[in-house]
């Protein structure tokens, strides 16, 4: 699809629809990025397709991002924190 480009304030897309962008998308600011939230028991379900790969969500029954790919959904855990050492 070609034509202008066009610039909005605010886009609403209704539940069940999806809005797909070509090309690149970007963000012009400094700030954070809201990523969609649920619990475990809420995760997207029928989503065992190839187009589903690359999906990320914050898991608040975990309390970490996970994402989606060919294994199904595993978290993109912190990394471990060590809290005492001892020997040489």
């Amino acid at each position: 699809m070609g034509g202008t480009p066009q610039t909005v304030g605010q886009v609403n897309v209704s539940t069940g629809h999806t809005l797909e962008i070509e090309g690149t998308l970007k963000f012009n600011h400094r700030g954070a990025h809201r990523v969609p939230t649920g619990t475990t028991a809420e995760r997207p379900s029928g989503i065992a397709t190839a187009h589903s790969y690359g999906m990320i969500r914050y898991n608040e029954t975990l309390g970490l991002i996970e994402k989606y790919d060919s294994s199904g959904w595993s978290v993109i855990d912190n990394p471990p924190v060590v809290n005492s050492f001892s020997g040489v």
